[in-house]
């Protein structure tokens, strides 16, 4: 697989531009009544209560502000401003900047690397140890092992490890919840953000096949295969890894229940399906 570059976040982008763009419409109102107090146009009450009624607006947006990390930086410049006024905006844009610059996962869209589309495994490294893991090429006589991707989540590049995450996002089987629980506690903040981005990714999967076997049992209640269906949707999503034990257990309930009324178990429709 070829380099992964980092993609820019839009999200971030998208938020940096609407933070500036307030703190430049502040600005210009704090300059203007600094202006006015300059000038004496205006008496000190009136100047104060300009203030105050601008504090308090900016205060209003940043509580209806639903990004929390957002509305973390707007309360800090509502309280710069309110004490510093003009250099209170500046110490706010500042601090600002620092945030994001310190910020490793900040500057990835994750969503924007899951969805990038499959490369060829003969061109792409990890591509070709998600292969071998899968044929377990590596140990011909045993169990599936890991230990390649283990590996490789231990001593890669950040980079690296995103593909990894991604490769397994988009063709995700029980026998990667290992790598996937690996991620989610990893010490790079990065790739724990990518690693739940892509659990939600697999869960939202799991749960679409479900919803779809459900619409067909009701177009067909009569049919077999369609209840069969169901039922293994919802053993696949038991069985997936990614689950804690009481909605696994959830899971398994509702398999059971579907194939009660055609006599059959958990055994009988259970069968390695891997997920695309």
């Amino acid at each position: 697989m070829a380099a992964l570059e980092v993609a820019p976040n839009v999200s971030l982008r998208r938020n940096t531009l609407g933070f500036l763009a307030v703190c430049a419409s502040i600005f210009f109102v704090e300059t203007t009544i600094l202006s006015l107090a300059f000038q004496g146009g205006w008496s000190a009450v009136s100047l104060l209560a300009c203030h105050l009624v601008v504090c308090v607006a900016l205060g209003i947006v940043a509580v209806f502000t639903k990004n929390l990390q957002m509305r973390e930086h707007l309360i800090y410049l509502v309280l710069w401003t309110l004490i510093a006024g003009v250099c209170g905006i500046l110490i706010g844009v500042s601090h600002f900047i620092a945030q994001i610059r310190s910020n490793p996962e900040a500057q990835i869209d994750f969503e924007e690397i899951l969805a990038l589309e499959e490369l060829d495994p003969d061109e792409v490294r990890i591509g070709e140890v998600y292969d071998q893991v899968l044929d377990n090429r590596f140990n011909i006589d045993q169990e599936i092992t890991l230990n390649p991707f283990r590996e490789q989540m231990r001593t890669a590049s950040r980079s690296e490890k995103l593909n990894i995450l991604r490769v397994v996002g988009q063709s995700y089987g029980p026998e990667f919840a290992d790598v996937m629980q690996t991620a989610l506690v990893s010490s790079d903040a990065a790739i724990r953000v990518m690693a739940a981005t892509v659990s939600a990714k697999i869960k939202q999967d799991y749960t679409t096949a479900i919803q779809q076997s459900v619409a067909s049992l009701e177009q067909n209640p009569e049919s077999v295969d369609c209840r069969v269906a169901l039922a293994q949707a919802y053993l696949n999503f038991a069985e997936s890894g990614i689950l804690g034990d009481d909605l696994a257990e959830s899971q398994q309930t509702q398999a059971r229940q579907v194939l009660d009324p055609i006599g059959l178990s958990l055994n009988d429709v259970r069968a390695p399906v891997h997920m695309v």
